[in-house]
């Protein structure tokens, strides 16, 4: 009869981890004007297209990812043709890595992503300084100093407070 449990509590538990690592899709669809705001200076409102067009893969156990278009009009390096293929967990800070046609990594004025599942809250943190070069690029940013986006913000004041939010707590 003990032996019988035992089997039975482990083909429970193997079943409990494979649906743990079961990836649930969901289909991401966003096109939209937003604003790029600066923490330093109210007058920044700048305004760009961003395009979200993808698959948001979620598990219980796994690392969440997303396999698709993330694109902001007038953000260096960043171009339409660009595939988003992240790995990431919701809760951390995650820099982008962009693929190009070629499926090649490349360097972008994106620097951070502060999401929720699913971007159900999405803020991107912007270099304040990109450079591409022949070697590949250069770029920099820091909390203070960066511009940011927030998907969703009606006005600046939104806009901070949801940033300020997602930032580190000795940051925000």
């Amino acid at each position: 009869m003990k032996k019988k449990i035992v089997k039975v509590s482990i083909v429970v538990v193997l079943i409990a981890l494979f649906i743990g690592f079961i990836p649930f899709p969901k289909e991401i669809s966003y096109q939209g004007t937003e604003m790029e705001y600066s923490r330093n200076d109210e007058t920044v409102a700048i305004p760009h297209e961003v395009i979200i067009e993808g698959t948001y893969y979620t598990s219980l156990l796994a690392k969440d990812r997303f396999h698709g278009k993330l694109y902001i009009s007038d953000v260096g390096g960043l171009e339409e043709d660009m595939t988003a293929d992240f790995w990431f967990n919701p809760r951390y800070r995650h820099h982008p890595i962009f693929l190009n046609w070629a499926g090649e990594p490349c360097g972008t004025a994106v620097g951070v992503l502060f999401f929720s599942r699913n971007f159900e809250t999405l803020a991107i943190q912007l270099a304040n300084k990109y450079e591409k070069r022949e070697d590949g690029s250069s770029i920099s940013f820091g909390d203070e100093q960066s511009n940011f986006i927030v998907l969703g913000a009606d006005t600046y004041d939104e806009a901070l407070k949801t940033y300020n939010a997602q930032l580190p707590k000795k940051m925000g």
